[in-house]
């Protein structure tokens, strides 16, 4: 199927080094008034692809494993469908994952992380707009949200592991990237229980949910390395806990560009993307309790995990 494609309470201050990778280019730009104005259109224009390119592609790694494969669908004829807007087909794709058992790591994998690395370079050669972008990006979504929700309806009750319980926060920028929903996708899949989201950043209300909420796990979005300083919002939030075990994953686009920076400013977890934060958080908390799974009832988060892909070249 071919279509056309078409042409404590306070906030953490931030930091005086932008220019990292990654950066949100239209923020500082259109805020610097220094920028000769007769460049800025040209400059803009350059510095929005490939902030867009990097948000799309938001812990996209590199490659795909073909030993593994989505029975009627390939990463083209996802696109193709979405490009066009071929509502008939895109209504059966969830539908056809469940009837095939196909996993949220497998459909990420060998379908949307293709996907969306395919919808970045159409965006750099022209073929395709910034709101057909956004909205094949939330399309991708939506699509992982509702698998989540279908394999959940289908399960067997369990009681709540209490360890299991993890804050989504995000530090400023573009909140509403791939790479952020993937990670309340996965985590919820797994049987984590998940609080906060895309809204939520270091501030009152931030401080607020760490303090009553007994999580096990924080885990912090940067889409921007002048957000603020990581290491300052590493000893915030864990001075604000109840849980003075509390552990903190840093991920999303800036951490993913640049991930030597984010390993020594104090986070326990530093992560290339929403698989890869989730393999680790099961990981560490199995090192805490011995490997006991007597908790999660029916639920095996960590038979799905493993099939992620080792770290290496993120492959």
């Amino acid at each position: 199927m071919k279509g056309r494609r078409e042409g404590p309470d306070d906030p953490v201050e931030g930091q005086d080094d932008a220019g990292k990778p990654a950066p949100d280019f239209r923020y500082t730009l259109l805020n610097t008034p220094t920028v000769d104005r007769r460049l800025d259109s040209k400059l803009l224009e350059k510095a929005i692809k490939r902030h867009v390119v990097a948000q799309v592609r938001d812990g996209g790694g590199n490659g795909v494993d073909r030993s593994d494969q989505v029975p009627g669908m390939e990463p083209d004829m996802l696109l193709d469908a979405l490009l066009v807007s071929d509502q008939a087909f895109l209504d059966t794709v969830v539908p056809s994952l469940i009837d095939n058992a196909v996993s949220l790591h497998t459909f990420y994998r060998v379908i949307v992380r293709p996907v969306a690395a395919r919808l970045g370079d159409l965006w750099c050669e022209d073929e395709i707009n910034f709101v057909k972008v956004e909205i094949i990006s939330m399309r991708l979504r939506l699509m992982c949200n509702q698998l989540v929700a279908r394999r959940m309806a289908g399960r067997t009750p369990w009681l709540e592991d209490e360890r299991r319980r993890v804050l989504l926060a995000h530090t400023g920028g573009d909140r509403h990237t791939l790479g952020f929903s993937m990670a309340e996708a996965f985590f919820q899949d797994a049987g984590w229980h998940v609080a906060g989201g895309s809204d939520l950043e270091p501030g009152a209300e931030y401080y607020e949910a760490l303090r009553h909420g007994h999580f096990s796990l924080v885990a912090l979005a940067f889409s921007r390395d002048d957000a603020c300083d990581p290491t300052e919002l590493a000893v915030r939030t864990r001075m604000a806990s109840s849980n003075q075990h509390l552990k903190i994953c840093y991920g999303g686009v800036a951490v993913s560009a640049n991930p030597d920076r984010y390993r020594v400013a104090g986070a326990d977890i530093v992560a290339v993307d929403a698989p890869d934060a989730l393999r680790q958080a099961e990981i560490m908390l199995l090192g805490g309790r011995g490997g006991s799974r007597d908790a999660r009832g029916p639920m095996e988060p960590l038979a799905s995990v493993s099939d992620h892909e080792p770290l290496d070249g993120h492959e």
